[in-house]
Order: structure tokens, then sequence, then C-alpha cells
């Protein structure tokens, strides 16, 4: 029986009987620390809270109670039954009970320990105990060895499945990126380091690898040994580089765009409902080597759009909660139309009061709402106003005025 300081793994007492007495045990004492510590670790990072109980090798094995500062290894020959385990129990909490005080302020001197008196109680467990006793002299780190490969092992297999997933997460962001789609790059992961292999034609792509990697959770660092290919003059090659943007955009962004290239001259056909993405699109196509002339035939497909109506209170200009997010709706779509879309904001009042100070409400009301709609990004459009000294068509100021204090906010396209 091995009584061991939990936190230094110094040995306190040892009990043995006479004709089978155990060897080095110090250094059994340091391993049974570093194991418990070790499976102790890997069990609290799986979400469990388990401690490491026992240990059998062979016939025999070795139990393992623990307590405040310190814990109680006793290696059992054969099997060991319920009123073993109430024994070693009842030993040690008779120990911590007459001992713990000087347990916890153990600082390494055995002089002012009492070591004696902790082997006295001991050796009541092991006078009372017939089946606690070693069959064979087998020194227990001969068994305690293999439990130790056994958890680097595993581990190892953890290693593997988190740098598999890692990868594969790596993979499906490249794919998902539309200027990425027409180049190959192959990604490795060994212990949580990406290597990315492929060639490129241009210095951005690579540096947009490694910033995409960058932004994975998990990546501790990134070989990037992709190749820059100066020239990409061959036209069958351009023209498969602009299918595989072409293909990726389509699948990523819903669109149904075609393309016709002509040695250096590219036509690009079809609809975009978004105007930041047709942005993009074109900017990824001009990047393409051997792409000399774009010639852009694509149209803006404005999306259903229902007139937006503000009502204000009576001589207010405040955008009350409601309001604030019917405009914010707004915002959203006007965010995705090109600049030949116009925002058109038609003022009305209720004709109560002087007509100057209603024009000067009015001219307040439509700015709190360009500065608005300024505020979410919206105003890169043209914006018109017209102010009315009259209530909207079909509304009787005096008997609707809350009606009448109203602006509409509409929208015009020019041209696709």
């Amino acid at each position: 029986m091995l009584f061991i300081h939990k936190e230094s793994g110094l040995l306190l007492a040892k009990v043995q009987k006479e004709q089978e007495a155990l060897q080095d045990a110090d250094m059994l004492a340091s391993m049974m620390t570093a194991i418990r510590s070790f499976v102790n670790d890997w069990v609290e990072a799986n979400n469990t809270n388990s401690e490491l109980g026992e240990i059998e090798y062979g016939g025999n094995k070795i139990i393992i109670e623990a307590s405040g500062y310190s814990y109680l290894a006793v290696i059992v020959e054969g099997a060991a039954y319920a009123k073993t385990y109430t024994k070693i129990r009842n030993t040690l909490e008779n120990i911590i009970l007459e001992y713990g005080k000087e347990i916890k302020e153990f600082t390494g001197d055995f002089q002012i320990f009492p070591n004696k008196a902790l082997e006295e109680e001991l050796n009541l467990l092991i006078n009372n105990n017939n089946k606690i006793q070693k069959k064979k002299k087998i020194h227990p780190l001969i068994f305690i060895f293999p439990l130790l490969f056994l958890v680097w092992l595993s581990y190892l297999f953890y290693q593997d499945y988190k740098d598999e997933t890692l990868a594969k997460q790596i993979q499906i962001l490249l794919q998902e990126t539309p200027s990425l789609t027409s180049f190959r790059i192959d990604v490795d992961v060994d212990d949580a380091v990406a290597t990315l292999k492929g060639s490129v034609p241009f210095e951005y792509y690579k540096n947009k690898t490694q910033k995409l990697l960058k932004s994975i959770q998990g990546v501790k660092d990134i070989h990037n040994d992709i190749i820059i290919i100066a020239t990409l003059t061959d036209p069958m090659q351009v023209s498969s580089n602009i299918a595989y943007l072409i293909r990726g955009v389509n699948l990523n962004n819903n669109t149904n765009l075609t393309y016709s290239f002509d040695y250096n001259t590219l036509t690009l056909k079809g609809n975009f409902k978004d105007y930041k993405i047709k942005k993009r699109v074109l900017q990824e196509i001009s990047r393409i080597q051997g792409v000399q002339t774009l010639q852009d035939e694509t149209k803006m497909l404005i999306p259903p759009f229902k007139d937006v109506n503000i009502y204000f209170d009576t001589a207010s200009s405040a955008l009350d909660s409601s309001t604030q997010a019917e405009l914010l709706k707004a915002s959203q779509a006007i965010q995705g139309l090109d600049n030949n879309t116009t925002i058109k904001l038609s003022a009305y009042s209720d004709m109560i009061g002087n007509i100057n100070l209603n024009r000067k409400l009015a001219k307040k009301r439509v700015q709190n709402i360009e500065n608005f709609l300024r505020k979410q990004g919206a105003l890169s459009n043209t914006v018109i106003s017209q102010i009315f000294e009259t209530p909207p068509p079909g509304i009787d100021a005096q008997k609707e005025p809350n009606k009448a204090r109203k602006i509409t906010l509409t929208l015009q396209n020019k041209s696709n």
C-alpha cells in the first residue's frame, strides 16, 4: 500500500508484506501520480466528472482512493470484494480525520511529518485483509507503461481526426469562394498546421487564400506553398479559367450567367439581382490574365418593391420605432440595386398652420429619412425629394389629418 501526496507525488508512507517487499516504491508513486493526472485531464477535457479509480494488470489491480490532498494506492492480488473497498475507504477516512492538517501543510520535510503513525494505520488494514497481497513478484511498472502507450495512441487518433475535419472545412471554404474556384489548390493539415499547394496566376489569389485560412478557428499556422504562374496566355486556358469562375458564381449566387470568349474579348450575358454581386464578379473577371476587353451585356433585375408610407405626429419630424423598422427593410433592398435606381421622397401636408412653417417641417422630415438611410449605407443612389403643400391624392385633411402628414418612398429605375 502506498500513501501518496497528490500535489507533489511524494510517497508519504508505504506498507507491504515482508516476504513480498516492493522495489522502487518512490518511482512507482511518481508514475501513479503522472498516470492519474494525465487520465483525469483527458477525462475533464471530454466533459465528464469521473476520476481514475483503478488500474488492472494481469490478475492483479491497483485500487486508487483519493481524498483531499492525498490518495491511497492499494495493490490487490486477484478479485477485490466490496468489503475490501469499504476497508480501504474507512482507513483513508481515519487517516484524513486524524492527520488531515499535517497532510495539507506538508512541504516535503519528513522530519516533522508523522509518516510512522500513518504506516501504523495502514498496517491495521493489511493485517486484517488477507486478500491484499501480491501473487507474483512482477513490478507494477511493467503494466503501467502499456497503459501510457494506449493513452498516447488514443491522443494521436484524436489529433488525426481533428486535422481531417479541419482540412475538409478549409476545402469547403475555398470551393465556396468564387474567385478561387477556377484554381486547383490542395490542402494538407498536420497538427493544426495547414499547408497549401497549387498554382495561381496572381499574387492577389495567393494572399486571398492566406487571409481566408486565418479566419478559420483552430488553424495554428499556415504554410502557403502556392506557386504564382506569371503568364496564362493560352486562349484555351483563359477560357477554362473563365468557365470555372462563371460556374462558381452561378452555383453560389443562384444566377444564370453565360459568356462567349473570342481570344481576348469576353462578352458576359445574364441577369443580376444584387448590384454588389455584379460589381464583384466583374472585378474578378478583370483579374483573369488574357481578358483584355470585357463587354458587359448583363441586366439588373429589380425585385418587387412596395412603396413605403411614413406618417408623422402633428408638428413632429421624429421617426418612431415602427417607422425605423420599415425604413430598415427598405434600405436593405436598396443596397442591392445599381446606381441607375433613384430614391424619391414625396412629402405631403395636413394644411394646418402656416404654409412656410409646414414647408420647413416637411424638409426636416425628409432630411431625417435621408440621414437614417445614409446611416444604413443605402444612399449611394440618387435621392430626389418633392414637397407638396397639400394632402396626398384622395385624402381629406380635415377628416383624416393623420394620413395627410405623410412621406412616400418610391424607387425609380432609369435604365438597365
